[in-house]
């Protein structure tokens, strides 16, 4: 749980400190107040980056560096930023990467969230691979490794010739290790995510449609190592012509299926973010289930978009976990949650 944060020269925040209620925290305010930019410092300073610009773009315009402090029920923690270096300092101790083991888990819900559903899978296996980082300490060591290793036979296929297999074959041999071990993981937390995105998008959109997600790859995932192999033997000719590798998990993707319909196809920009919102509520669950830790959720301007009922039922599931939403209404907010929250109301001056 976060008590304070303190955002020195940080975005649009010269020196501000807010304190936090245990539960629900409605950041609210007009547009292009700092709304957003809080969750981001609490973002920040919990994950070691930003979601949407590098650091140097996090330092107040005609400022040189950024400091947020913050209290939790764990640890007090401070991040700077000046000349192009960061340090955590937690506990006093001092750190110029923030480790796996000093992150706090946090679940962000941002408006642009619902392009993952219609941009290229990259951000779709991004969305996977980082939640399986953030449980999974052995696969973020194997899928840096897998990248490692594609990079290398790739450049290979560049410089290789049509006779020269066999010095491509040690390669094949540890990309489908990898491979296999990668695929095995995405494939299982589907799995897992599929009952729960199903309950709580039903939870959420007070509706009986059936929501799951479809992992897709163009090995067949039966006997995958050995049906990935022969695909990359089969294939060697054709990857030296195009220079890189075309098949594995890098390539893989997932849908999202509403009564196992594309939801892409049949469902509205509302039922959609609903859809993003259970998953989201999904995260939450897996990252408490595996790291023993309640997470952070941070909603920005969760409320558009969606009508009452499930502007409702969304406020019912957040109650049980720390969360912080901005909205440019305070009627919603105050309706929502009948006082039982706290209010942070920012102006366009901070």
């Amino acid at each position: 749980m976060i008590y304070s944060i303190r955002l020195q020269n940080f975005r649009l925040f010269k020196d501000r400190q807010f304190e936090f209620n245990e539960q629900v925290n409605i950041i609210v305010g007009p547009n292009a107040c700092g709304k957003t930019s809080l969750i981001e410092g609490i973002l920040v300073n919990l994950t070691g980056s930003s979601y949407r610009v590098k650091d140097p773009m996090l330092v107040k315009e005609n400022e040189s560096w950024f400091r947020l402090d913050i209290e939790t029920d764990r640890n007090i923690r401070v991040l700077k930023y000046e000349n192009n270096l960061k340090t955590f300092d937690i506990d006093e101790n001092k750190y110029k990467r923030l480790p796996s083991s000093m992150k706090d888990p946090v679940v962000l819900f941002e408006p642009n969230i619902l392009n993952m559903l219609t941009s290229s899978p990259d951000g779709r296996r991004s969305y996977l691979d980082n939640l399986l980082k953030q449980i999974d300490i052995h696969y973020a060591k194997d899928i840096s490794q897998y990248n490692r290793v594609l990079l290398q036979r790739n450049r290979l296929l560049k410089d290789l010739g049509p006779n020269d297999y066999e010095q491509i074959f040690p390669w094949n041999i540890r990309l489908v290790q990898l491979a296999e071990k990668i695929t095995k993981r995405r494939v299982a937390i589907v799995q897992e995510i599929n009952p729960l995105l199903n309950s709580n998008y039903k939870k959420i959109s007070n509706s009986n449609m059936d929501v799951l997600i479809v992992y897709s790859s163009n090995i067949n995932l039966d006997n995958y190592s050995n049906n990935l192999l022969k695909n990359l033997e089969d294939k060697f000719q054709l990857e030296l012509a195009m220079g890189f590798t075309s098949s594995g998990p890098h390539r893989d993707d997932f849908g999202l299926l509403f009564n196992d319909k594309p939801a892409i196809s049949v469902a509205s920009r509302g039922e959609l973010r609903s859809a993003m919102l259970s998953l989201k509520v999904v995260e939450v669950i897996l990252l408490e289930k595996y790291l023993n830790l309640r997470p952070i959720l941070l909603l920005d301007d969760v409320f558009s978009e969606l009508d009452e009922n499930r502007r409702h039922s969304l406020t019912y599931l957040v109650k049980e976990y720390q969360s912080f939403i901005t909205t440019t209404d305070a009627d919603i907010a105050a309706k929502e949650f009948k006082g039982h929250c706290k209010a942070i109301k920012l102006s366009e001056s901070n």
